[in-house]
């Protein structure tokens, strides 16, 4: 793959260079700009070390910002069966799962099984969750011990008030109770298992983050990873609806800016890098490939790997194709996104490991 880069680049040079940049642009979209004149041939980068799988597409919650709740797929929760196929062409190359998208994967009846059958396969894993549902003993004992390689859990408040503001319809109290139970059979069964807070910073929350770094260090958690939050309007809608974002945004966004995203005309306050997903893969629960696990609608399909495999779907020109189209962000999810500006995000470790 390389070489075929370098020499594209030799005998292309002349035309290339015609076109480049300004020195300024070139410094913070240089990646970008490389990538974006390679023919769609070159546009392979080998199978990829992370893919994102959507077990359940159902949520318990209906947060603030998230266009969860104005969803317009169908609610699917993923075939059990189906999924071992999966796992089973995917443990030929042994990709990091991270079983996240528009859905709480707590909610799916097996999900237990399908760590288990993923990491009997020689698959690490991990998930996000509220984790504030009704969880019994036995299931909390059953994640602990089946084989999860890490659990990220919201942390969005340091008392019900503040936590109630974002997370609508959320249990603050039983969040608390399900993470002490956690912590505890972590403890006993499985203190390899890393747990992290995670805390969206927002207007509402941003007067106590020294509060939530508190009670995570001392439910056990392991870290904790600050976001700055981010506006629906990102992911919901395909073109903004500007009276809407600037009421979001005069209510979300922290007061202070080094906590945020956005400029004060609400408008992300630089570029994005190189898209990740250029070489990451997502998958829906009904089975569709997607470009990215923030389109909400499946609104760029590449194909099903319930019925076309992955391998298939992943080396096709098609994706070749969109790989291209997404570097270029010729899709209107991908104009405004803010997936890979992480430098804005901080992590504190509790538990060195």
């Amino acid at each position: 793959m390389v070489k075929n880069v370098i020499n594209y680049f030799k005998s292309n040079l002349l035309r290339i260079s015609s076109s480049m940049p300004t020195p300024k642009v070139i410094k913070g979209n240089f990646g970008k700009f490389i990538l974006s004149k390679l023919p769609v041939s070159l546009l392979y980068f080998g199978l990829p070390r992370m893919v994102n799988i959507e077990p359940i597409n159902i949520c318990n919650l209906k947060c603030a910002l998230c266009p969860y709740p104005e969803m317009d797929r169908k609610k699917v929760v993923m075939d059990f069966e189906k999924y071992k196929i999966l796992i089973d062409e995917l443990k030929l190359f042994k990709p990091k799962i991270y079983f996240t998208a528009w859905g709480d994967a707590l909610l799916h009846p097996k999900f237990i099984e399908m760590i288990k059958y993923s990491s009997a396969n020689g698959i690490r894993a991990g998930f996000s969750s509220n984790f504030c549902m009704p969880l019994t003993d036995k299931k909390i004992k059953g994640l602990v011990l089946s084989g999860i390689n890490y659990i990220i859990i919201d942390m969005d408040g340091a008392t019900k008030e503040t936590y109630l503001k974002y997370r609508k319809n959320g249990d603050f109290d039983r969040l608390i109770k399900n993470v002490k139970k956690l912590v505890y059979y972590k403890k006993k069964y499985n203190p390899h298992l890393t747990l992290k807070a995670q805390c969206l910073i927002m207007k509402q929350n941003e007067h106590e983050l020294k509060e939530i770094e508190t009670l995570s260090r001392n439910l056990g958690f392991d870290t904790l990873h600050y976001y700055p939050i981010f506006l629906k309007q990102n992911w919901s809608k395909c073109s903004f609806d500007t009276e809407k974002r600037e009421k979001e945004g005069k209510e979300f966004l922290p007061e202070n800016q080094e906590y945020s995203r956005y400029n004060e005309k609400f408008i992300l306050k630089e570029a994005q890098a190189v898209c990740p997903y250029i070489k990451q893969a997502a998958i829906s629960s009904s089975g569709n490939m997607v470009i990215c696990c923030n389109d909400v609608n499946s609104s760029v399909i590449v194909g099903n790997v319930f019925e076309e495999g992955f391998m298939r779907i992943w080396k096709s020109r098609l994706y070749k194709q969109i790989r291209k189209d997404i570097i270029i962000k010729k899709f209107p999810i991908c104009k405004n996104c803010d997936i890979s500006m992480f430098k804005l995000k901080k992590e504190i470790l509790f538990n060195k490991k």
